[in-house]
Formats: C-alpha cells, sequence, structure tokens
C-alpha cells in the first residue's frame, strides 16, 4: 500500500504520485514544499516483509519471523544511498537528501522527465547489447564500477525504471 498523494514528508517534501514498485520499495514523484523544485522519492517498503500500519504511513515489519530479512533489505538500501552520496556523473541521477520518517528511510533524488527503461524497452522489437546498453547508458555504468554487458551488478545496485533513458541522465542506484 502506497502514500497518497499530497502526503507531507520531512515537513520538506510531498508526494504526487506513484510512478513504480518493486519488492524493496515504492517510488514516487515529488517536490520540495519551499522551492517547488520536482523530485523523485524512494521510500524503503520490502513488501513481502513489511505492511503499513494503522495511521497508513508507517511501516512496519510483518512478522518476528521475517525481522532479519527486513534488516539485511535495509542495510542494503542504506547502502545504496550511501553509494549514491559518493557518485556524480552525468548519466546517473543525483542525489539530493535521505531520512528516516514513518519507521522506514527515504531517498531524494534528481528528477528527470522522459520515458522509463520499461517503455523504451517496449519499443525496441529486439534487444542486443549495442542497442540496450547506448554508450553514455555504458559508461555511466563503467564508472559506478558496472559491466551492463556482463550482468554483473555491485551490491545494493540495481537499473531503475522512473528515469529519462537514454537521451538524458540514467540511474544506477
Amino acid at each position: 500500500m502506497e502514500l497518497k498523494p499530497i502526503t507531507r514528508l520531512h515537513e520538506v517534501y510531498r508526494i504526487e504520485e506513484l510512478i513504480s514498485a518493486s519488492e524493496l520499495s515504492y517510488v514516487y514523484t515529488g517536490h520540495h514544499i519551499k522551492s517547488g523544485d520536482k523530485c523523485v522519492i524512494k521510500e524503503f517498503f520490502p513488501a513481502a516483509a513489511a505492511n503499513r500500519d494503522v495511521d497508513g504511513k508507517t511501516v512496519v515489519c510483518r512478522s518476528p519471523l521475517l525481522r532479519s530479512k527486513y534488516e539485511e533489505l535495509l542495510r542494503a538500501f542504506q547502502n545504496e544511498i550511501e553509494l549514491l552520496k559518493l557518485i556524480q556523473h552525468p548519466h546517473i541521477v543525483a542525489y539530493k537528501d535521505n531520512f528516516t520518517e514513518n519507521g522506514t528511510v527515504y531517498l531524494v533524488e534528481e528528477y528527470c522527465p522522459g520515458e522509463t527503461l520499461e517503455q523504451y524497452i517496449g519499443r525496441k522489437e529486439t534487444i542486443g547489447t549495442s542497442s540496450f546498453f547506448p554508450a553514455d547508458l555504458d559508461s555511466a555504468l563503467a564508472y559506478a564500477g558496472l559491466s551492463a554487458r556482463a550482468g554483473h551488478h555491485s551490491p545494493g545496485f540495481e537499473a531503475r525504471q522512473y528515469n529519462n533513458w537514454p537521451r538524458g541522465r540514467t540511474q544506477a542506484a
């Protein structure tokens, strides 16, 4: 269960809409309340191990039996944040902020309008390595220590589906 639009977070951000959901998180568009700048807000929410509390915001571990898996996934999410803080590359979406609220962790990133990776792939009849990994994406992944062509990913990194790709920046987070 995702957060409702207009939900305020950290008294700084406001959720606009859900743009992606994975096994590990919900991803929303949002904006900075004072500046109005649009952003992407990623909420740690491991679907198999978490529920929302009765307030509709607080994230809680679903069962004591899942606690160790929940904490392992939380550490991976926090590792992703720490890695993003270190990476500055023109083809990787920029880290903006992170905070803990509602019993979970949020990551705020730069917003890049355009089609998603999923939409881009859907337009391709066949996807070979050269068409799937254009030079700018391959360069960004290599910079981040990833081997896109070999399919190897560093811990805490996964391709995102909510970014302008391949024309603009691409996120490996």
